[in-house]
């Protein structure tokens, strides 16, 4: 489609224009006008572009997106994007799990950078990280056990330690055993490890200098906040929050940095689409090799117990990305109390990654008022629910973006709440050459060629698999789940008992079945005193009959809770999500 209103060189009713700017290019506007001190003349440049007309019979082609006429202060500086700064991805910090929720007695496989590694911890509690890859066969270390402060292989018992060196090799000769598991050619890579904010970071460079270089990079820059740090307090009552995400680590922080969406994907979870006002977000840092970071006015909405109030609760929001994979969300309500979300991102493997979070709030809720914790599972279920709002939209982005001519650029984002995913499409234009792969680098050819074929073929259950991308690696997720799957097995069978008491009950049954089915239930009272009656007032029932109707009201309630158990129980596992229906 031409462009109607944008040309190549400038035709302006003005009088006043200078002559010097007839027939430049748009881009060259707003520098010439500094130049020739017109200020004034820049708003009616910049603003006005339905008075940029293409001359007659001339053809147009529309800029790229991320070139925003309408505000000087977002024109691409030619000369500095177009000086690509290479970032090497291999050379960062990444959290690959939470320590409180990851089990030391066993071997963990993870992924980074499309990546293959295993991670494990010694009884002194040190954690280890090394190439899943056992250097005999080639079989996983991940699938193997710890044994005496060593890692050994499942398929032939290989052991090796902490730092990667071979400790035995059960198949050796007693004379060359020594020999044999001295040589580097029986030793398995090893990466720097590092504890911090209660997650566990790797180092996934395998440089000769990686422990000395990683030693001296800074590790978690934007942190968790201090507590009484500037007189405030702070309230959480949502541990370190993990999950795996079905596409890329770029796809997601178009979906982050982009935080118009939340009211629209997000309604009656965390946002509401009755009571939306536009977004104008301005630029507080522009892109450099460190990141962005924006800010914006929001309304937003007074949070309850029981959901969002109409009450306005305005706030200033600063939104930051600090590369290469932290998202931080720092909310100033106009109050003085603050709320600060931080999410640590971790490309996994291509077209997934994973994302650890938490949330903290100078001001308490109702859940951080109440005497004892609420569990972690319930927190975590709340944002299942908000993760899944938009899942389904971003895959389907992420598998076509690709299949377009000009990619990401046939986004059309004329608003300036779309600053945040510009400025993040501009960063990887910049340092990774404006592609998805830098971040799965070290992901073999195969699977990289694969994985736009497989996000293809992926139905809305696999998309929204909340057992897989997290339930399976939480402990507190998964216990609650077997708890309810627990409860819903015991619940039916009380419900069948109670049905089977009040049956016998109703009908009197004597003789050596009722009697048996009466000790089974463990209670005479289903065939006792049948003759007996109970009188309630003017009323006289037989008491075999009230009797009756109490395990009657108690099955009801067994069947009752054994559908609430078995509905929490499915909710672990997939809840579809149809915005029409919310």
């Amino acid at each position: 489609m031409q462009c109607q209103n944008r040309g190549k060189a400038l035709h302006h009713p003005n009088s006043s224009v200078p002559q010097v700017l007839r027939g430049s290019r748009p881009r060259q506007v707003y520098s010439k006008l500094k130049q020739l001190g017109k200020p004034s003349l820049v708003q009616t440049f910049v603003a006005a572009p339905q008075e940029v007309r293409p001359s007659e019979g001339e053809t147009v082609q529309a800029p790229p997106q991320n070139q925003d006429v309408h505000n000087p202060a977002l024109l691409t500086n030619e000369r500095a994007a177009s000086k690509k700064q290479p970032f090497t991805w291999t050379k960062q910090w990444y959290p690959v799990a939470v320590v409180a929720d990851t089990d030391t007695s066993r071997p963990h496989a993870v992924r980074m950078l499309g990546g293959k590694y295993v991670l494990w911890c010694d009884s002194k509690g040190e954690w280890h990280c090394q190439q899943d890859r056992c250097p005999h066969r080639l079989a996983p270390l991940s699938e193997g056990k710890i044994e005496a402060d060593t890692l050994q292989c499942s398929y032939h018992g290989w052991r090796f330690r902490g730092d990667g060196t071979c400790a035995a090799i059960p198949q050796a000769p007693p004379a060359l055993h020594d020999t044999m598991t001295a040589s580097p050619r029986s030793c398995v890579t090893s990466f720097p490890v590092s504890i911090k904010h209660g997650l566990i970071w790797v180092w996934p460079d395998n440089s000769p200098d990686r422990f000395v270089v990683a030693a001296g990079h800074e590790l978690a820059p934007e942190a968790p906040p201090e507590q009484g740090k500037d007189g405030l307090t702070w309230y959480t009552f949502l541990p370190w929050f993990a999950r795996l995400f079905p596409y890329s680590m770029d796809t997601l922080f178009d979906n982050t940095l982009d935080p118009s969406h939340v009211p629209w994907s997000h309604h009656s979870v965390i946002g509401d689409r009755t009571k939306v006002t536009p977004i104008q977000m301005e630029i507080l840092e522009p892109v450099s090799p460190k990141g962005l970071k924006t800010s914006y006015f929001t309304l937003n909405r007074e949070a309850t117990a029981t959901g969002l109030s109409d009450k306005p609760d305005p706030a200033t929001v600063h939104l930051q990305f600090r590369a290469p994979n932290t998202l931080v969300y720092d909310t100033y309500r106009h109050d003085g109390t603050r709320t600060k979300l931080l999410a640590y991102v971790t490309p996994t493997k291509p077209g997934e990654c994973m994302v650890i979070a938490q949330t903290w709030d100078t001001r308490p809720t109702l859940l951080d008022k109440l005497p004892l914790p609420i569990p972690p599972w319930y927190a975590h279920q709340i944002f299942l629910k908000a993760a899944d709002g938009d899942m389904v939209l971003l895959k389907e982005q992420e598998v076509t973006v690709p299949e377009l001519p000009k990619g990401w650029r046939e986004f059309h984002m004329p608003t300036r709440a779309d600053v945040g995913v510009r400025m993040w499409r501009e960063w990887l234009e910049r340092y990774t050459n404006g592609t998805s792969s830098g971040p799965y680098q070290l992901a073999s050819a195969a699977e990289q060629q694969q994985a736009p074929l497989e996000a293809r073929k992926m139905t809305k259950e696999q998309l929204l698999d909340r057992f897989n991308q997290h339930v399976k690696h939480c402990p507190h997720c998964s216990g609650a789940l077997n708890t309810f799957k627990a409860s819903t097995w015991v619940a039916g069978v009380a419900a069948a008992v109670f049905a089977q008491l009040s049956l016998l009950s109703a009908l009197k049954l004597a003789g050596p079945a009722a009697a048996a089915a009466a000790a089974t239930a463990g209670s005479a009272a289903a065939n006792a005193a049948t003759a007996a009656t109970l009188s309630l007032g003017p009323l006289s029932l037989p008491l075999h009959v009230v009797w009756a109707a109490v395990f009657a009201v108690a099955s009801a309630a067994c069947i009752k809770l054994a559908l609430a158990s078995n509905n929490t129980a499915r909710a672990f596992v997939f809840e579809d999500y149809v915005h029409a229906h919310i």
